[in-house]
């Protein structure tokens, strides 16, 4: 069986002498894992195409289902240039790229998270710097594509719109109003009007249109705190030693498991 897609590199390796394994994510078939038979040296069929972060035009063989994916032919569509020239912007985009492949995406969310990540490198490109925030961001909007959005717009206990400075809980993944959240004990992480929207937006939107980080520090910190605990509840990663490793899953806290409240 063969057929031809779109791809970003995401992680690539030497596999023996002259063949190379890839980590492609493709706009329909989502996340795998193919082999460039000879793509170390080849210079007809991988012209300086593999190479990670690279839009890619590829036809694929796969001999039967379930069996290897073969990269039989590729063409450069879009290769990134600030990227390569500023460590700083190519170790956000490293950031991101690693935080999907830990992750994975399923066959279902393949165009959503291919317009996720494209739009990642193609906001990273861009003269103005990226923001404290951007890998944040980006891990947020991956966890929504795959179901774990929380509403920050409404409080989850009274059910009102929130209008004024909430209380965000990581571990339930809900937002409550300062009234709402006096009656609980365990303590949340108090955020701004301000720091809410960004967060909706964030939610809503793909990265060429997320907002600029003008937030004070202390803010900005909070929404990385805030972001951080829930993808590591929810999802089960951190950030650890240059790469994104397994935490211990524990679920919701007892008594709330029914009321977490993410969008659908």
């Amino acid at each position: 069986m063969e057929w031809n897609d779109t791809g970003i590199v995401i992680a690539k390796g030497l596999f023996k002498e002259a063949d190379l394994w890839l980590r492609i994510l493709f706009r329909e078939h989502g996340l795998a894992t193919a082999f460039a038979f000879g793509g170390a040296r080849s210079r007809r069929r991988f012209v300086g195409c593999l190479d990670v972060m690279n839009l890619i035009a590829v036809r694929v063989k796969q001999p039967r289902e379930n069996a290897y994916l073969g990269l039989e032919e590729a063409q450069l569509l879009r290769g990134p240039r600030r990227l390569r020239e500023d460590p700083k912007r190519a170790g956000l985009a490293a950031n991101c790229l690693k935080f999907l492949d830990a992750l994975g995406l399923p066959e279902g969310a393949a165009s959503e998270g291919f317009a996720l990540a494209d739009e990642m490198l193609a906001r990273l490109e861009l003269p103005e710097p990226p923001d404290f925030l951007f890998p944040y961001s980006f891990r947020l909007r991956l966890a929504g594509l795959l179901g774990y959005a929380p509403d920050f717009e409404t409080c989850a206990s009274c059910g009102q719109t929130v209008s004024g400075p909430a209380v965000f809980y990581p571990r339930d993944g809900r937002v409550l109003c300062p009234a709402c959240a006096g009656r609980r004990r365990e303590a949340g992480i108090g955020l701004s009007p301000a720091g809410l929207d960004v967060l909706a937006i964030v939610q809503q939107n793909y990265p060429l249109s997320w907002p600029a980080d003008d937030l004070p520090a202390a803010e900005r910190r909070k929404l990385a705190q805030a972001i951080d605990g829930f993808v590591e509840f929810y999802l089960g990663y951190t950030w650890d030693r240059g790469r994104f490793s397994r935490a211990l899953r524990r679920g919701p806290s007892e008594g709330d498991a029914s009321s977490c409240s993410f969008k659908t």
